[in-house]
């Protein structure tokens, strides 16, 4: 089975991208983590919130995504052939969308965090690419592994939710100026 893993320095960054039933099973079984927060993930029960346990943390966090029927391009998205973008030196890449009459429709992924004293477990799907951009900077690049993960689960997640709040500021500005919504 396979569970995307970067550690550095003692702390475990898991990034389940649309997460299976065995990899649900594996995090209850190797993290204490309540079957009834990861099912609640798979069957997208849960609303925004955040839960104290014991052990962990759990913060679930609606994120807003518009489909595209063509990908946006963005200031961010200009780059080397081979290369992933940099959301952490692009802050905001702002897409632009064609302008069409059509009216276009606003979707929520789920995104739960599980913050422990040595991890961050990351359950979320293809709504939310900027986690997966992190986390393929922080399997090849030392430099990012040390500037995201050298201070702690709690600073990790801090950077992602905010990567992933600063992202969703294009969609209100394109809301405010082209009403298509």
């Amino acid at each position: 089975m396979n569970i995307p893993t970067v550690t550095h320095n003692g702390l475990s960054f898991i990034n389940l991208n649309k997460p299976t039933v065995e990899q649900i099973q594996f995090l209850n079984k190797n993290f204490g983590f309540s079957l009834l927060n990861l099912e609640d993930y798979l069957y997208k029960t849960q609303i925004p919130k955040i839960e104290v346990n014991k052990e962990y943390t759990l913060f679930v966090m609606d994120v807003p995504h518009i489909p595209q029927a063509t990908k946006a391009r963005t200031h961010a998205s200009v780059q080397k052939p081979g290369t992933i973008p940099n959301v952490l030196t692009n802050r905001v890449g702002l897409p632009t969308f064609a302008k069409t009459g059509r009216k276009k429709r606003i979707n929520i992924g789920e995104v739960d965090f599980f913050i422990g004293k040595d991890y961050l477990v990351i359950l979320h799907d293809e709504r939310t690419p900027q986690i997966d951009e992190i986390f393929e900077m922080c399997k090849i690049s030392s430099k990012h592994r040390d500037d995201l993960m050298g201070k702690g689960s709690t600073y990790l997640f801090y950077r992602i939710a905010d990567i992933l709040i600063d992202s969703s500021f294009s969609y209100v500005e394109d809301i405010e100026h082209n009403r298509l919504y």
